[in-house]
């Protein structure tokens, strides 16, 4: 009983600490694992995040669909009128755009939905491309080294409106619409970033392996190319649809996994790699997806814009509105935006 105690309390730590997860053969040394252990209480005591460190701990675990059912039982007022208003698919090409994500898991999105904001969303990439390397900026204590946050630069402590290109394409109505009828509620725009993915010498680490997402129990996110990938080279977006993600065996708290771990599950065919020229955008539920990407050759780069999408409230304490609205916005955006604003204003 001890021995099972002792290796259950291993286990528990070494998934809080394990960021980039343990492979099923690796054995961390003690000074290895007193080093993670020291980072973990010291981030958990800086930022107070105890309670998210769990909750992180539970939604990577069978756990997670009971834990946002609870979650959902003490917002049951709050939810209401989100499930009773989410926006629904209307026009047959987005009734197939959300016919192929419910069965697969991911769906293109037609070059016709806003072709505009992306190409906008482009020319803010390029600009934020050029101010990041004119500035040499690598942020500190970062943990993904193989990305640049470009959006840092431009939301450096703002919250981005329903005015901003990038907020524009997550709120047009044929992704409402999807992301809605997906969910099942109103969509929670959670947070938009752009990222560009560098190449980093050595093994594959972090996002490059095999992964589900853990930004809540259900969610779902927006992509969109702002390079051209054609090409291994270019580091694209992989993955296994819903079918084969299924026959992925994992731990309890599931880790990143390597591709011999992977493929010892399913066959490479299964993969599917998304390659698209610049400006082509797709939607993924991560959560129920594996995936990985950014394997960048050397002398290559990707340019990613990214949406969140999950229900609300967050299953995570402390979650926050990233975005603002104005007394002009219409009650669709306010949810979407900033539902933790309205309810605060409203008790």
């Amino acid at each position: 009983m001890v021995v099972v105690f002792k290796s259950g309390v291993w286990v528990i730590i070494a998934a809080c600490i394990g960021r980039d997860g343990l492979n099923g053969s690796e054995q961390l040394s003690r000074p290895v694992f007193a080093s993670r252990l020291k980072k973990w209480i010291q981030r958990v005591s800086r930022t107070g995040a105890l309670g998210k460190e769990l909750m992180l701990l539970v939604n990577k675990s069978p756990l997670a669909s009971t834990a946002r059912r609870v979650v959902d039982l003490f917002h049951r007022a709050a939810r209401k009128s989100r499930i009773l208003a989410h926006p629904v698919v209307e026009t047959p090409q987005e009734q197939e755009i959300f016919r192929h994500l419910n069965q697969h898991g991911w769906a293109k999105i037609p070059d016709a939905v806003g072709l505009d904001l992306r190409q906008r969303i482009w020319d803010e990439c390029m600009a934020l491309q050029r101010e990041y390397h004119d500035l040499n900026l690598r942020e500190k204590d970062r943990q993904k080294t193989i990305w640049n946050y470009l959006s840092d630069i431009r939301y450096a402590g703002k919250k981005p409106d329903e005015n901003d290109p990038l907020v524009q394409y997550a709120l047009l109505r044929p992704i409402l619409n999807v992301a809605g009828s997906y969910l099942g509620e109103m969509p929670w725009l959670r947070y938009i970033i752009l990222t560009e993915s560098v190449y980093q010498p050595g093994n594959i680490t972090y996002s490059q392996k095999w992964h589900l997402d853990f930004d809540d129990a259900r969610m779902l996110k927006l992509f969109v190319y702002l390079s051209d990938v054609r090409s291994p080279e270019n580091g694209p977006f992989r993955m296994i649809g819903r079918g084969a993600t299924a026959r992925v065996r994992n731990s309890f708290f599931r880790r990143h996994l390597s591709d011999e771990e992977v493929f010892s599950h399913v066959a490479a065919e299964d993969v599917i790699d998304m390659f698209g020229s610049c400006l082509s955008s797709f939607i993924v539920d991560t959560s129920r997806v594996y995936h990985c990407g950014s394997r960048m050759m050397q002398g290559h780069s990707r340019l990613l814009y990214t949406a969140l999408f999950t229900a609300f409230p967050s299953i995570y304490p402390q979650a926050t509105d990233t975005f603002s609205i104005g007394p002009a916005s219409t009650s669709l955006v306010q949810q979407v935006l900033a539902p933790m604003s309205i309810r605060r204003r409203t008790h």
